[in-house]
């Protein structure tokens, strides 16, 4: 399945008006083009647009890019002619190209001359530039290609395994939690076996797991008290902050020798290498500070601008895959 809809790239076409001349988009698209295009169609009757597949090789060779659009041209001839009938004294065009990679190839503004029979700006050498929106059709953050209910869920079902955890280790090992009881900010309780007791009582509060938001300001779930630690001491702290996590879990290094590096803790590498205890926990305090992140980027979404598709979906499924992976993990100490 393809991760665009024809509704993004009807947007970006009506976003990228052209007094004259061609504007091509090149799209790679996963799955069946024909029913793309035919949608595609649709939701632009009112404007000079073509919708064609590319099935033959070429557009390999910056020098040869134009003459590979000509051809593409001539080989849908007798649908140009349809679709662009009513559009003939039209001083514009768009063509969007639907393929199954990339454009790897420069992309400018050249001439280019139309057959003959083209209905639109036939006979006249005009400008067309050619570009790749692959990576740049974008969406709103609360888009539901982001997963931001299934992050909830994962954030919810993270924090009720370390929950579970940590009540029992503090009762078996009542210091287990002092590093982390020392990183709190405004806990709810005056000791950590009291806090994770309020922890418990405000995450069985939560009636929607798909819609569970930790609230920074209070401060009254676990995994807030998490977020709270990147947003007010900044990700250098996290190293910090995993490991006190990771002791007061009773995680060691053997527990998570399987554990390798996600790509949140990856960006926000230090210089030394970290144990694998101290990696883990470091791995669960950023995956959850970045889902809440989203998850209330999300509920503001029309304060921020539309980010590129393929990124809103990879970031969100790495979140997704790293906070199941954790919880998955901390359910199976012994």
């Amino acid at each position: 399945m393809s991760l665009f809809v024809a509704s993004d790239v009807a947007r970006r076409v009506r976003e990228q008006h052209i007094d004259q001349g061609i504007g091509v988009l090149w799209l790679a698209i996963e799955g069946e083009r024909e029913p793309f295009k035919r949608e595609l169609e649709d939701l632009l009757s009112d404007l000079p647009v073509l919708v064609l597949v590319v099935r033959s090789r070429g557009f390999d060779e910056p020098n040869a890019l134009l003459a590979d659009l000509v051809s593409i041209l001539n080989d849908s001839r007798s649908h140009c002619e349809s679709r662009l009938a009513s559009f003939q004294a039209s001083d514009s065009l768009h063509i969007v190209l639907l393929a199954k990679k990339q454009l790897g190839i420069a992309q400018a503004s050249s001439p280019v001359m139309l057959p003959s029979w083209f209905p639109i700006l036939s006979d006249r050498t005009v400008h067309a530039v050619v570009k790749d929106e692959t990576w740049r059709l974008d969406a709103a953050v609360n888009d539901a290609r982001t997963g931001i209910s299934d992050l909830n869920s994962a954030v919810y079902d993270l924090e009720a395994a370390l929950l579970r955890r940590l009540r029992v280790r503090v009762v078996t090992h009542p210091s287990s939690g002092d590093s982390l009881w020392a990183l709190l900010d405004r806990p709810p309780a005056s000791n950590m076996k009291e806090c994770v007791e309020a922890f418990l009582q405000a995450h069985r509060a939560v009636a929607n797991s798909r819609a569970f938001r930790p609230s920074l300001g209070a401060g009254d779930s676990l995994v807030a008290q998490l977020w709270r630690l990147i947003q007010s001491r900044g990700t250098e702290q996290f190293g910090k902050a995993g490991a006190a996590l990771a002791s007061s879990l009773g995680v060691t290094d053997d527990m998570v020798a399987g554990w390798a590096v996600h790509f949140m803790g990856l960006l926000f590498r230090p210089s030394s290498r970290l144990p694998a205890s101290k990696v883990f926990g470091s791995d669960v305090v950023l995956a959850t500070a970045f889902a809440c992140q989203m998850s209330t980027a999300a509920a503001h979404a029309d304060q921020y601008p539309g980010y590129p598709v393929p990124l809103l979906t990879s970031f969100g499924q790495m979140l997704l895959t790293t906070l199941s992976e954790a919880t998955v993990l901390v359910d199976s100490l012994d």
